[in-house]
């Protein structure tokens, strides 16, 4: 067990829980939505106490200096004193819309300033209600000035649904990344690669096969 501390909270976590579902065992309400560590939407900060490195995969050096980390993947070894994030997201403009076929939907987004990235990384987008997902992205920096997204189209989709139907070439939405470990690292570059995708997930594959 451990006593985590969160803003003018103080709750106990149970052996082997992590501090997300201790944080809503307990009522206290944090941002969260794949439970897996791959959005990072429920990303905190420590601010003291040890996080284990498994919550912290994938985050940039940057991010991990500043003690960021996943809610859903820290289990804590001790005591730990929480904050909430800050501010990661920076705004774009929806510069156009395109239906690839009838449940898909080309989004390019123009960045209000220059955002690091490899082909294959994902982003979040915010609504102004705080409702959040994660798109994997199809452009490549260098090449493309835009951001590329293809979104499909759920039953009862709370963000695709906005999406595809609501919001307009002109409008502002946040983003926060990117983030991610699916790209063409380094390393393996020159290396043959085997790539399997279904759907939107082409996306992102479609952006390393270029780059």
């Amino acid at each position: 067990m451990a006593t985590l501390k969160y803003e003018d909270r103080q709750v106990v976590s149970r052996e082997g829980e992590t501090v997300l579902d201790a944080f809503l065992r307990q009522g206290v309400t944090v941002p969260f939505s794949c439970r897996n560590g791959i959005c990072h939407v429920c990303m905190q900060r420590c601010i003291k106490g040890a996080v284990p490195p498994v919550a912290q995969k994938g985050l940039s050096q940057d991010l991990r200096e500043q003690g960021y980390f996943m809610t859903c993947k820290c289990v804590p070894l001790g005591d730990m004193e929480i904050a909430p994030p800050l501010e990661l997201f920076s705004t774009t403009v929806l510069h156009s819309k395109e239906m690839l076929s009838p449940y898909v939907c080309k989004l390019l987004l123009e960045p209000a300033s220059s955002m690091p990235y490899h082909a294959g990384q994902f982003i979040n987008l915010r609504r102004a209600d705080g409702v959040t997902r994660s798109y994997s992205l199809a452009s490549v920096p260098e090449q493309d000035y835009f951001l590329e997204l293809h979104v499909l189209r759920k039953d009862g989709g709370a963000m695709s649904n906005w999406l595809l139907d609501e919001l307009q070439p002109g409008n502002e939405i946040d983003i926060q990344g990117a983030s991610g470990e699916c790209y063409y690292h380094d390393e393996v570059r020159g290396h043959p690669m085997l790539m399997v995708a279904t759907g939107t997930g082409i996306a992102p594959l479609y952006g390393i096969l270029r780059d």
